[in-house]
């Protein structure tokens, strides 16, 4: 057994497959999840902080997962997902590798809430990070997180 405590990866890989339904678009699952801390985060930075915060996990997220890389946020904090993630595929790659491109955007949902978490991390640290967490997923399983980070219930 390891003592290292999870990740903000495993967080984000915990929180999609809380969030999501079998089978669903986990990108577009990510981006309903980061607008679910929408109203905890405005508190702090107003709307334009939350943009601005998405907007970054979205670039950083994009390096990590290229198939972001078309995806824009609106002024309101919206993904707009364009070409790939809008399933637009050029004509000749009818024969595509479904498997290969669920992967893909697997990838790139977790690299999107975990670009997130980071930066909250970076931001606002830690344990005040889990609170929201736990504020916008109140069922969530995250138990290991407080014994790791100190944050009360």
């Amino acid at each position: 057994m390891s003592s290292m405590p999870p990740s903000m990866r495993d967080l984000g890989e915990r929180l999609l497959a809380h969030s999501s339904g079998a089978g669903g678009q986990q990108v577009v699952t990510a981006a309903a999840m980061c607008d679910r801390l929408r109203a905890p985060l405005v508190e702090f930075a107003g709307t334009e902080g939350y943009v601005s915060l998405f907007r970054r996990a979205l670039r950083l997220a994009s390096l990590r997962a290229p198939v972001l890389e078309s995806a824009r946020i609106d002024d309101e904090g919206r993904l707009l997902a364009v070409g790939a993630l809008a399933g637009d595929k050029p004509r000749g790659d009818q024969h595509a590798d479904v498997s290969g491109e669920q992967q893909a955007e697997d990838e790139a949902a977790v690299a999107l809430i975990e670009s997130m978490l980071e930066l909250l991390v970076t931001f606002i640290g830690k344990p005040l990070t889990i609170r929201l967490v736990r504020k916008a997923w109140p069922g969530a399983p995250l138990d290991e997180w407080y014994s790791t980070t100190g944050a009360e219930r």
